[in-house]
């Protein structure tokens, strides 16, 4: 191939990559994705890959505090409150995932065909709203809510940011199965290719503490 076109190919590559870095804030992300802010305890799910289907649910009081148990009293640090955070998310899928059906969500992308499947680019959207809820209700006391961010090959991530350090973290539910506590650790690490040391956890392959 002449050194023109491998250098012009090098240099397509490059912003697809920074493309897919970039920062969204979310409202962006919610436009991307067509759907709505939440709105008390009522929130829009994507499923069926892309936000191809997109349900209405709204949680029940009682749903409400099993999900915001880990964070109902104050973290004593934003690393805490991130941990904690992991665990949330991991309700919010199982509380989710009786009324959507996407309780049988497996990881990542195609090892399933369904409507009850999720991909990258569902999970990433239910994570933001769910944390936008969560933030609404005064819950995020260390972390505020940042868009999806994407790295290359293609793969999206929820992100909240710490208020004290301006430090954009992935909070990252698709390496597990539906309910399994989302992953966490910093953007920029994420973006070069982080994946957790354990992958397909199930349920009964983690345990919940005992007490927040």
């Amino acid at each position: 191939m002449p050194l023109k076109k491998i250098l012009l190919t090098l240099i397509l590559l490059c912003t697809g990559c920074t493309n897919q870095t970039r920062l969204q804030d979310y409202e962006t992300t919610l436009s991307k994705s067509n759907v709505s802010a939440p709105v008390g305890l009522t929130t829009k799910v994507c499923r069926g890959y892309g936000c191809r289907i997109v349900d209405t649910v709204t949680l029940t009081k009682r749903d409400w505090r099993y999900i915001t148990e880990p964070i109902a009293f104050p973290s004593r640090s934003a690393e805490e409150e991130r941990e904690r955070l992991r665990w949330v998310i991991a309700r919010f899928e199982t509380s989710v995932g009786v009324v959507t059906g996407t309780s049988a969500d497996v990881p990542g992308t195609y090892w399933e065909l369904g409507d009850e499947q999720q991909d990258c680019s569902d999970e990433s959207t239910n994570t933001t709203m769910y944390l936008l809820m969560l933030q609404a209700h005064n819950l995020l006391r260390y972390h505020s809510v940042g868009g999806v961010a994407g790295r290359f090959p293609p793969h999206l991530t929820a992100v909240v940011i710490e208020t004290a350090s301006g430090t954009p973290y992935a909070l990252d539910s698709w390496f597990h199965y539906n309910g399994v506590r989302a992953e966490v650790v910093p953007l920029d690490q994420w973006k070069f290719g982080w994946h957790p040391e354990q992958e397909n956890l199930k349920l009964e392959d983690i345990k919940a503490p005992r007490h927040w």
